[in-house]
């Protein structure tokens, strides 16, 4: 049997060799278009920096347009007081600046936790900004109620609490008060807070239930003089 004759591969003819491609040329613009477009780029920065120094001063010289003085703001005060000598007494305890910003969302807020810091001020209602840039606060104040007898540091003292059971500041008058005959001993309490006995916190409540002149605690309960003359005796704690 024949061997079967094996097929020849075609043979590749090899093409010619190229020669590598160039290098890319580096095109160079010319000098007077790069000093330019430089100049361009750093006068662009010039005024953008300008506009943005012009745009911060209006704002800054809009945000004070709303500041005002604290002087100047407008509010009641305890008759016994001036004005200066109040103003200077709520500065001292809350720490307010001399400014205020009218334009500040919790103006309301700093004003009343300033204001309500002063042991004579109660309640702060609110703050009114009028259209012509006055401030006005609207402030209610703590009126005298009862007075008590108080021994401390071997000093006797009368001072006043109000309706609330509130010590108020030494130069509350306590004239023409009901007196709690029982004298106090503790050794602190500051003025702005509530007393800290539940026995003078009823002598309080008593005095404003009763028109009474003194007001005493016996084993029975209390005796009340009223201002008659009249002496009511109350068997309750």
């Amino acid at each position: 049997m024949a061997k079967r004759r094996a097929k020849s591969q075609p043979q590749v003819v090899p093409g010619p060799v190229l020669p590598p491609a160039p290098p890319p040329r580096k095109v160079r613009s010319p000098v007077w278009l790069r000093v330019l477009f430089s100049v361009i780029i750093v006068s662009a920065c010039v005024v953008l920096v300008t506009w943005l120094g012009q745009l911060a001063s209006q704002q800054l010289g809009q945000r004070h347009r709303y500041r005002v003085p604290l002087d100047s703001v407008q509010f009641d005060f305890p008759s016994h007081l001036n004005r200066q000598s109040f103003l200077a007494e709520v500065r001292y305890v809350s720490g307010l600046q001399d400014t205020i910003d009218t334009a500040d969302q919790n103006i309301n807020t700093v004003l009343k936790a300033g204001f309500e810091k002063h042991p004579w001020v109660e309640q702060f209602d609110h703050v009114e900004v009028q259209a012509t840039g006055e401030v006005r606060l609207q402030l209610r104040f703590r009126t005298p109620q009862l007075a008590i007898l108080w021994r401390r540091d071997g000093e006797n003292e009368t001072r006043a609490l109000d309706h609330l059971g509130v010590l108020l500041p030494p130069d509350a008058s306590t004239t023409n008060l009901p007196l709690l005959l029982n004298e106090r001993g503790i050794h602190s309490a500051e003025a702005g807070q509530v007393w800290p006995e539940a026995e003078v916190l009823r002598a309080v409540q008593l005095s404003k239930s009763y028109p009474v002149r003194t007001i005493s605690r016996t084993k029975l309960g209390w005796s009340l003089v009223e201002t008659s003359g009249k002496t009511l005796t109350i068997y309750t704690p």
